[in-house]
């Protein structure tokens, strides 16, 4: 829907609260891409985590390439925070603005980030401990260094998913007094100590932890063998893994105390 019109949004944790003094900006840009050729049939892959179809891939990634050329001639950002992360599985340009010290990071039909704002702004009405707790997670998350996806890390979609799960099997949580004390120290335990994230994934949907092994989609990331993935299904897409960014989680996990 988003792509079929041109525009300009900002999402994630710039429109739920998110956002803590060092956070970036995320900006989508909606542009509609080129119809696929009649005679090209779309390839689908059994792997979890689907890139965009390439022809699709290649048009975001060329208005990527455009807006950084013109960002180094704006004169804008500063010129040597300027990074076009084109491998990644939604290809990012990232850069800092000049003045406000500001990081921001574009990306192009992106539709994905749009509706798991959506979701995410539901549950933060469903659970009101939500937005502190998960401000307060990201906030250790980064005094730990571990809040860079781009490097192995944890964001705030992931974090969210392990909040929002975690409430969903210890309601007893959002009762009584000091909910946020107990929730944080509650989290760490839970996923530090007791999730067993290499045997089980997370499900938002199911309210299960189910059992990689005996799932049929496939987890592991053919490039990453000797890791061991953190699993956290998405629940706009149940065939994409928003804990893939983590491929840190064996150092990252258990959390310390």
């Amino acid at each position: 829907m988003f792509a079929q019109q041109k525009a300009t949004l900002v999402f994630s944790s710039s429109l739920q609260g998110l956002l803590l003094a060092n956070s970036d900006i995320d900006v989508v840009v909606f542009t509609p891409a080129p119809a696929p050729p009649e005679t090209t049939t779309p390839t689908r892959t059994t792997v979890f985590d689907e890139t965009f179809e390439d022809p699709e891939r290649e048009h975001n990634l060329r208005i990527l390439r455009t807006l950084r050329e013109t960002l180094h001639k704006s004169g804008l950002p500063l010129q040597s925070s300027i990074r076009l992360v084109g491998e990644a599985n939604v290809p990012v340009l990232k850069f800092v603005e000049k003045i406000t010290r500001i990081p921001v990071d574009v990306s192009v039909n992106n539709s994905h980030g749009m509706i798991s704002t959506e979701i995410i702004q539901n549950w933060i009405r469903e659970y009101p401990p939500l937005r502190p707790v998960t401000l307060l997670i990201k906030h250790y998350v980064w005094r730990a260094g571990m809040n860079d996806t781009y490097t192995g890390g944890f964001g705030s979609y992931v974090i969210v998913n392990m909040v929002v799960f975690m409430f969903k099997q210890f309601p007893t949580l959002l009762e009584g007094p000091d909910i946020y004390a107990k929730t944080f120290i509650c989290f760490l335990r839970y996923y530090g100590t007791l999730f067993n994230y290499r045997q089980y994934g997370i499900s938002t949907i199911d309210n299960v932890a189910f059992k990689l092994s005996q799932d049929h989609r496939v987890w592991q990331n053919p490039a990453r063998a000797e890791s061991v993935p953190f699993v956290v299904e998405d629940p706009t897409n149940r065939k994409r893994n928003v804990g893939k960014s983590a491929s840190n989680a064996g150092t990252a996990i258990p959390f310390s105390l």
